[in-house]
């Protein structure tokens, strides 16, 4: 998989491809539906699989003063991606131009000229442009219009809760790593730099999902007791699913321990 920043001036070898776009935090089970929609455009026409996601994620723009909410380093959002059979993993920069597009503009200037899709796959709920005027309407619109199709996933939940990643957040900060790997396919997992406290110099871990379980682990530190292993997460049912992973969800106990949480944990089960 190739990693591409940007839209502009692209090699014809990152242009052409059906994609899904969206951010893709979390790479969850509604996320993978898009994905597997794009996918299968793809193997239709033959053009290459790609994935567009923007850096930094709008919400920090439209909301500078919110607390750390991304499920995903970028590392792991391209593995995870890799791991879907994605060739192409678009980085689009969410700057003060891509912020000011009208969603027409998006569409023609970014979607069309710039990347040159085949097909755009959505969400059945994704808005895009300014002032998030867009639907997957107007895109079909716009699909028309510049001649890339159009596919547009069904709503992926049960009950009435759909699969998103402010579930996933929700059920991680109710303390229920279950639920949230139910919503995910996959374990959620958490990735940083282990700083020694005698190396002052030592560059600080990335920013952690979850301001509870960040921070670099000191050298001083007295090691945490031995903790059980926990049980395999079992894995996604839909066809699109990231392969079972070794990583496990973890939950950090008051006394400092980070433990590993099994499925059948005998805490009541949170609803999805």
């Amino acid at each position: 998989m190739r990693i591409v920043h940007g839209w502009k001036g692209l090699a014809d070898a990152d242009r052409g491809a059906s994609v899904a776009l969206g951010n893709f935090d979390g790479v969850h089970r509604g996320h993978q539906t898009v994905i597997a929609l794009a996918a299968k455009a793809a193997q239709a026409s033959g053009a290459p699989l790609g994935v567009i996601s923007f850096e930094p994620h709008p919400r920090r723009i439209f909301q500078p003063d919110a607390p750390p909410f991304r499920l995903m380093t970028t590392a792991q959002q391209a593995r995870a991606l890799a791991a879907l059979g994605v060739d192409l993993f678009y980085i689009l920069p969410f700057d003060n131009e891509l912020e000011h597009m009208t969603d027409r503009e998006f569409a023609q200037r970014v979607l069309h000229e710039g990347l040159g899709v085949a097909n755009v796959a959505v969400g059945f709920d994704i808005s895009f442009g300014y002032g998030r005027t867009g639907s997957p309407e107007t895109m079909r619109q716009y699909g028309a219009a510049f001649g890339f199709g159009v596919s547009v996933a069904d709503e992926v939940g049960e009950g009435q809760a759909k699969f998103s990643s402010t579930a996933v957040r929700d059920a991680l900060r109710e303390g229920y790593p279950a639920a949230a790997t139910h919503i995910l396919g996959h374990p959620f997992a958490i990735e940083g730099v282990a700083a020694n406290s005698a190396a002052p110099s030592a560059s600080p871990p990335p920013m952690s999902p979850w301001p509870t379980m960040s921070g670099p682990v000191s050298a001083s530190t007295p090691p945490a007791p031995a903790c059980p292993t926990a049980a395999r997460s079992p894995a996604s049912p839909i066809s699109a699913s990231i392969p079972p992973s070794t990583a496990r969800s973890r939950r950090v106990s008051r006394s400092g321990c980070s433990t590993s949480t099994r499925t059948s944990t005998t805490r009541p089960s949170r609803p999805i």
